[in-house]
């Protein structure tokens, strides 16, 4: 299945709001990794002190700038592959990371801790307007 034509021409690398970022879960592609390894924008693993292995299989924020590689699969494959979700924001990549780190964890009813898989377009289109519940709000962030 391919995004539709309207959701792919929104996702131009520069636009109101700041360059185009994302985060893509590794987990849903295996080549992803490598090839955000070869991206030449800035990128960064959501997760900090793993090993190689799990990062291969980890959230990673990644500016898309228009005319990458990255963007281009994205648009024509991410979108359908639920590879991530899509932001804005001029903040810079230490900002970014800090943010979305920090929704990462979340507490069980229970007491456990729990991976918050927020950064699957799945889940994220769930939260609806419970963004600012999840604490997932950020003047500086627009989500595509």
């Amino acid at each position: 299945m391919r995004a539709s034509a309207p959701a792919r021409d929104a996702l131009h690398g520069e636009g109101p709001g700041g360059p185009l970022w994302g985060i893509l879960d590794c987990a849903r592609d295996k080549k992803l990794i490598r090839e955000i390894e070869d991206h030449p924008a800035e990128h960064r693993c959501l997760f900090t002190r793993v090993a190689t292995e799990v990062e291969a299989a980890s959230p990673h924020l990644v500016r898309l700038p228009e005319g990458s590689r990255l963007l281009h699969r994205w648009r024509t494959e991410g979108l359908a592959k639920h590879w991530g979700i899509l932001f804005r924001s001029d903040d810079g990549i230490e900002s970014l990371h800090r943010f979305f780190r920090q929704h990462l964890m979340v507490t069980l009813p229970d007491g456990k801790r729990a991976i918050f898989r927020f950064y699957d377009p799945r889940v994220f289109r769930d939260l609806g307007i419970n963004l600012a519940e999840a604490g997932l709000l950020n003047p500086a962030v627009i989500y595509v």
